[in-house]
């Protein structure tokens, strides 16, 4: 009977423990009101948002926004800045579109000219893609330089 309470006794107490912060970490991300629109504007990164409620307070003192006027006015902020967002990142896509295919016609006009060897010598030191993965490589040791 000892052994069996010597057991029992430090299992249920850890159960409990497990239980009850598995109901606490849900309940709080279920039982939490989501935030309005106006307070969620920028979301990335804690430097962000205090940045972002700098910001918002300043916006509140100088245009001496009404309570009533925060919200739209917030609202409307957040659905400007996801269109730009959005529209950035097209433009972004179609440079990619662009720049790939300018990069493969190169390829091809480089091939009549190089030998086999040559072409794959550019190709691993000189092509597109070898500068680009030379600037992420260097970006991570916090140099710029491309050659």
């Amino acid at each position: 009977m000892i052994m069996k309470n010597r057991f029992f006794i430090p299992l249920a107490f850890l159960i409990t423990f497990l239980l009850g912060g598995a109901t606490g970490y849900f309940a709080a991300k279920n039982l939490s009101p989501a935030p309005p629109v106006s307070e969620r504007f920028v979301d990335e990164s804690p430097r962000q948002d205090r940045q972002f409620r700098a910001l918002r307070n300043r916006l509140i003192t100088e245009l001496e926004l009404t309570s009533d006027q925060e919200e739209p006015f917030f609202t409307l902020l957040e659905h400007h800045r996801r269109d730009m967002r959005r529209m950035m990142e097209n433009q972004r896509r179609e440079y990619d579109k662009a720049m790939t295919a300018h990069s493969d016609s190169l390829h091809e006009s480089l091939a009549s000219i190089l030998s086999p060897e040559q072409l794959q010598t550019w190709e691993e030191r000189y092509s597109r893609a070898a500068l680009m993965e030379r600037q992420r490589h260097q970006r991570r040791e916090g140099r710029s330089r491309n050659w």
